[in-house]
């Protein structure tokens, strides 16, 4: 498992496609081979060192079938940094800054976050037991896009934190689900009257605002629930810094990946 803090560790780590290979190999199948369609245990070596085929119905399996990664386009050695880059910077990165970085086009760069942001939605629902307690607030001066004519620009949305315990009992996680104003409806943004008073003082609220204007200055209507996502992961794990980018990557290799992206990236 890596636990590297610092770029040049992780550089120092992954030098090349095979180091990554081997990373993600080592966690598909960290207890034994399963074949997916007929559920044998045994396999032998399939067309590359990295495939499991087996035995029992000749199924050779690559390392992102049936994962989150599955079909992506880019690089491991550019896939891994990105990762990294994503929850490992402070006050994030915004999906323009991580295409230009890693010298790809902006919509495989959003392709590519929004496959981390499903596994990371997939991680919370793997760790939540019992939901604790939950508060009603709004977040005001969202920059929302992308909702039609004359609905787009700064407006307020109505949030709901939810608090619960892990399910070993050790965490408290949260996690806001928004609710963005109804169609045909633009809900006016109060913050910039100088009149809006939060109903829950909640400095989570403030800081994914922050987040969102900040570093990503503007939200598609329809995605924001996947960047409350990469915010909650990042929040929810802020004190495991160290191993957070495997706590994402495990995640990737654990989930299979919604059908209207995984084409992409």
């Amino acid at each position: 498992m890596f636990t590297g803090k610092t770029f040049r560790e992780f550089n120092e780590a992954f030098q090349n496609e095979d180091d990554c290979r081997q990373y993600l190999y080592d966690i598909k199948w960290e207890n034994g081979f399963v074949c997916k369609r007929c559920g044998h245990s045994k396999c032998w070596k399939g067309r590359t060192r990295f495939h499991a085929r087996c035995v029992n119905c000749d199924y050779d399996e690559s390392l992102t079938a049936n994962t989150i990664f599955h079909k992506i386009q880019i690089p491991l050695l550019k896939a891994f940094p990105m990762a990294n880059h994503i929850v490992m910077c402070k006050n994030g990165v915004s999906t323009v800054d991580l295409a230009k970085h890693y010298g790809v086009d902006e919509k495989t760069a959003a392709r590519f976050r929004m496959k981390c942001q499903d596994a990371m939605e997939a991680w919370f629902l793997d760790e939540i037991g019992e939901q604790e307690n939950e508060k009603h607030t709004a977040m005001d001066g969202i920059n929302l896009m992308h909702r039609g004519e004359n609905l787009n620009g700064l407006q307020k949305v109505d949030v709901v934190i939810e608090e619960y315990r892990s399910n070993n009992k050790s965490l408290k996680l949260f996690i806001s689900k928004s609710s963005v104003p109804k169609r045909d409806v633009k809900a006016l943004c109060e913050l910039m009257l100088g009149s809006y008073v939060g109903e829950v003082k909640d400095i989570r609220v403030w800081n994914c605002r922050k987040w969102l204007e900040g570093t990503h200055h503007h939200c598609s209507a329809k995605y924001i629930r996947k960047y409350e996502h990469e915010f909650y992961f990042r929040f929810n794990n802020r004190h495991r810094e160290e191993q957070i980018w495997h706590i994402l990557i495990r995640s990737i290799m654990k989930h299979k990946p919604p059908i209207f992206h995984c084409k992409a990236a």
